[in-house]
């Protein structure tokens, strides 16, 4: 017996070995683990983060206090009055323009953000009436929405950035007027049809002012289609529209009357406009020597840039023009006067500090290939040529103008520093030199076709004399 068990011991040890020795082949020592990288964490404390608060409605007793939206709210009548609404420009920014690459300080190679972020305030509406308003209850809280119902009307506040309201109306048509204070721009969208120039597809339901449907004029029931309209309200870069499904808008001076229908929506809605010299390159800076693009990346980088502004003159003779400000909302730039190889541009803006004027003008509107054939006035005096872009933008903080041009292929890029800012004419033109040349010859042949016709005079009348 004792035979046997020693047999079995040995066996299972020969058994053992080799599948030890194979577990060892198939499965080698790894070595030293190598720890998963972890992914960066978000730095909290950074301007774009802290800015960032979750909206929320305090009411009570009628005033509704948000993080972004406040007003007030007559319950009895429903009311709206002194709606104000918060706006934040977190300076989020794509690669700059001018970049093929992107910003050295930007925290990413496809956007980031600039380091303190702006913020608006700015009361757009007065007053909001309802029509025949009939209270159906209490306001209801709920975070960042305050919900009020009406017997034909169910109102509801977000306490969000773009500080929308959102009115669902009952069975019965309805009138809303919003009254909106002095400085802010209205303008009313127009419909999508009249917009594109498309006729009223036939295969529709229309919904009539009182509210009922009738069919369309080939008898066919087909898609419903309600009226719509919208119109816009604007305050240098902040907009904010008014939207109405089934129903319409009418402008009466600073009043905006809504007509509704059964089951309208009205909505209104707010943002910023920002600007889009972000999100496009230009092909232009090609044209600029490697010492002036590096310049011109460090103006814009400075804010020193106010605006591009474009002139295309086509061989027909018609003219098209363009502007784009950059980073003030105030800044407005207008081509005036156009004629063939001059023009004048006004430029105006609420921000005074000095900064470039950029003007793009291909060869057909403006045919020059150097500073000496050009001749720039600032509200009609003559402004004087810098030799390099670095001059141009060393003229910053001081009260002396210039002026740089680079001519590429096709157009020239002129660059007008303005020392100070409120309405002025920039004028480019042709040097006088330029005129002089082409005026001289035409005045010296001038001189001689009337000599050579005196002495013919003279010699018939000497002539007639001897006879």
């Amino acid at each position: 017996m004792k035979k046997i068990i020693s047999m079995m011991i040995v066996l299972a040890i020969m058994i053992a070995v080799p599948m030890g020795a194979l577990a060892q082949v198939t499965e080698p020592d790894p070595g030293p683990i190598t720890p998963e990288p972890t992914e960066p964490e978000f730095n909290y404390t950074e301007p774009y983060w802290y800015y960032w608060p979750v909206g929320g409605f305090d009411y009570a007793d009628g005033v509704a206090n948000g993080t972004y939206v406040d007003f007030l709210l007559d319950e009895p009548t429903g009311t709206i009055s002194d709606y104000t609404t918060k706006l934040v420009d977190y300076n989020f920014y794509y690669d700059m323009m001018y970049y093929d690459g992107y910003r050295e300080d930007a925290p990413g190679t496809d956007f980031g953000y600039m380091p303190e972020p702006t913020e608006y305030t700015v009361t757009f509406f007065d007053t909001i009436t309802i029509d025949d308003f009939v209270p159906n209850g209490h306001p209801g809280n709920f975070g960042q929405s305050l919900i009020y119902m009406g017997e034909n009307v169910m109102m509801t506040f977000s306490d969000y950035e773009w500080s929308s309201m959102y009115f669902q109306f009952g069975e019965e048509n309805g009138t809303m007027t919003f009254t909106v204070p002095d400085g802010i721009e209205i303008s009313e969208a127009p419909n999508y049809y009249e917009l594109y120039g498309l006729d009223e597809p036939l295969n529709t339901t229309k919904i009539s002012e009182d509210g009922t449907a009738f069919p369309s004029d080939d008898m066919f029931i087909g898609p419903m289609y309600f009226e719509w309209d919208e119109a816009w309200l604007s305050s240098g870069n902040l907009t904010c529209s008014i939207w109405v499904d089934r129903g319409s808008i009418e402008i009466v001076g600073n009043q905006i009357v809504v007509s509704t229908y059964a089951d309208a929506f009205v909505s209104t809605s707010s943002w910023i406009e920002y600007a889009w010299q972000y999100q496009y390159s230009e092909p232009w800076f090609e044209d600029f020597s490697t010492d002036d693009q590096s310049i011109l990346e460090g103006a814009v980088e400075a804010g020193l840039m106010a605006a591009i502004g474009y002139l295309y003159t086509g061989n027909g003779g018609a003219s098209y023009n363009d502007a784009e400000t950059m980073n003030d909302p105030s800044f407005k730039l207008e081509f005036m006067n156009v004629e063939q190889n001059q023009f004048q541009v006004q430029v105006q803006s609420e921000i005074k500090n000095g900064r470039i004027v950029t003007l793009n003008v291909n060869k057909e509107a403006l045919n020059v290939e150097s500073m000496k054939e050009l001749k720039v006035l600032l509200d009609d005096e003559k402004i004087g040529a810098c030799g390099s872009m670095e001059e141009l933008v060393d003229l910053q903080g001081g009260t002396e103008s210039g002026y740089y041009m680079v001519s590429g292929n096709n157009q020239n890029t002129i660059f007008v520093y303005v020392p100070h800012f409120s309405t002025r004419i920039i004028t480019v033109g042709l040097a006088d030199s330029i005129l002089g040349s082409a005026i001289l010859p035409a005045v010296i042949a001038a001189v001689f076709i009337a000599a050579a016709v005196g002495l013919v005079y003279l010699r018939g009348k000497k002539n007639r004399d001897e006879l």
